[in-house]
């Protein structure tokens, strides 16, 4: 059994974010895929994540300098992306069925990033996407 003692904040600082996406995966027990950010925005590459080929796809997206991972969805006519990092705590969400679950005090989330249940209280940031052929864009320097 996998404990994390220390804060995520904590550990990025401590660590550096080189090594970020592998220490979310262990605390969160989800796949968090490491991307670089670049220009404003995290190219994911179809091709290569293959859950995203139909609706209700979805991968977590992580990037040095992001505090958190960032939920892409393929919502079937196109894609949406929240921060995955609870309101309440900061604690890293987790995909559940059809919708995203706080494992430390069990605030819930709709996929689009809306309270479910606290006890967190606002809403997710929602980042804007863009695809172009193969590729889909997180566009994280816009205000959302």
């Amino acid at each position: 059994m996998l404990l994390c003692r220390t804060s995520r904040r904590s550990f990025i600082k401590q660590t550096g974010g080189a090594v970020t996406g592998l220490a979310l995966t262990g605390c969160a027990g989800v796949a968090i895929h490491a991307k670089t950010w670049r220009n404003g925005r995290i190219d994911v590459y179809l091709s290569d994540h293959p859950a995203l080929a139909e609706a209700g796809g979805r991968i977590l997206v992580g990037a040095e300098g992001l505090e958190g991972p960032v939920l892409l969805l393929n919502d079937g006519d196109s894609f949406a992306a929240v921060f995955a990092v609870c309101t309440h705590l900061q604690c890293t969400l987790r995909p559940s069925g059809d919708f995203l679950r706080c494992p430390c005090h069990g605030s819930t989330y709709t996929l689009s990033g809306e309270v479910q249940r606290g006890p967190a209280e606002r809403s997710l940031v929602r980042f804007k996407t863009s695809r172009s052929g193969d590729t889909v864009s997180i566009l994280i320097d816009q205000e959302s």
